[in-house]
């Protein structure tokens, strides 16, 4: 009798987790990997790292940025399903690893992009020298600085 118990109680909870489904779209472990790092230049340019890791943003304040020392924010599953459009569509092995103007007071860009382990791409760009999709890509990381709450946890020195 404590056999046949102990078998239906594990059925059941068999079945009623193997038939559980997420109820967002997206899945924060597909390993999508995303960073944008600002350098400085000869005058008072920002200098910051702005990543995507897992389901939150990770922004690293350096230098002439309103956000010094590390701060994290959430990634809503809008902006996780819209970095994955953008990143998805771009043909990440076409790209140079630079663009630059070779003047060297200009600050750059820095993005990274993997979405699996060992496969990272790094493009560094000046101005808006890179191609039209990496710069919209940078472009939507850097409005998510204005529009999220930050929450900093380190103090840089």
């Amino acid at each position: 009798m404590i056999k046949a118990s102990f078998f239906t109680l594990s059925a059941v909870l068999f079945i009623s987790c193997g038939s559980f489904k997420k109820s967002n779209s997206f899945d924060y472990n597909q390993g999508v990997y995303l960073s944008v790092s600002k350098t400085g230049c000869f005058g008072e340019c920002p200098i910051y790292n702005l990543s995507l890791i897992g389901n939150k943003f990770n922004l690293e304040g350096y230098k002439f940025f309103e956000y010094l020392g590390e701060h994290i924010a959430d990634v809503s599953a809008t902006d996780f399903d819209e970095i994955v459009k953008l990143t998805g569509s771009m043909d990440w092995d076409i790209y140079k690893a630079e663009y630059k103007t070779g003047y060297s007071d200009l600050p750059s860009t820095v993005v990274q992009y993997s979405n699996s382990v060992g496969d990272t791409t790094t493009v560094c760009f000046e101005n808006n020298l890179a191609p039209n999709e990496i710069v919209e890509l940078v472009n939507y990381m850097n409005d998510k600085i204005d529009t999220k709450d930050w929450t900093k946890i380190s103090i840089t020195q």
